[in-house]
């Protein structure tokens, strides 16, 4: 199970977006960011990180939220998740960010986003993100819980557990290998381990 904690959660609800005037009297719509906070039940863990996109783009036409989509030649919604989730997890706190042209109240969306999840999948909370904050929810996250639950029947002790524990962050350094689209790099991860 995963938990993300960011800064943004708990921010003020919105009730209306703003906009601007330009040109010869029309109107140019500033859209607002939006955090949402989802709960994602052991059901919905072996759903990839592709298909939950699809699956919120379809939910946020359902719902009729207005969201504003990229330029060019195949618009497509300007949405994206904060830390997207390995197959097989599930997740108490996942957040994705949402712009869109305007929008209902916070409650009023969570609503009617609800009405078109399904069992595994709920809306926690919606809020907007300050725009003094950096522009995307990746960025406003500052750390993830973890839960691990065993098998039953699995073999386990717990004092050779903590055991194993003690040793591992007693170390000077844990090292990781961080990789990414262009490269691997080794780093040492000790100072982002908050507790454990």
């Amino acid at each position: 199970v995963l938990g993300l904690v960011a800064a943004v959660h708990g921010g003020v609800e919105y009730m209306e977006h703003t906009r601007g005037q330009v040109g010869q009297g029309r109107a140019l719509f500033v859209p607002l960011k939006l955090c949402v906070l989802i709960h994602r039940a052991l059901g919905g863990a072996y759903i990839g990180h592709l298909d939950i996109m699809r699956y919120f783009q379809k939910a946020l036409r359902r719902a009729d939220i207005n969201v504003s989509l990229s330029e060019g030649f195949s618009p497509h919604m300007l949405m994206s998740f904060a830390l997207p989730l390995p197959l097989g997890m599930s997740s108490t706190g996942e957040y994705f960010d949402v712009d869109v042209k305007d929008a209902p109240s916070s409650s009023e969306m969570i609503s009617r986003l609800n009405e078109q999840m399904c069992d595994n999948i709920k809306v926690l909370s919606v809020i907007k993100i300050p725009e003094d904050k950096a522009n995307k929810c990746m960025s406003l996250v500052t750390g993830a819980d973890y839960s691990v639950t065993l098998a039953d029947g699995s073999a386990f002790d717990e004092g050779i557990f903590r055991d194993g524990i003690k040793r591992f962050l007693a170390q000077e350094n844990i090292m990781a290998v961080k990789k990414t689209k262009r490269n691997e790099s080794l780093e040492n991860i000790k100072p982002l381990i908050y507790s454990l």
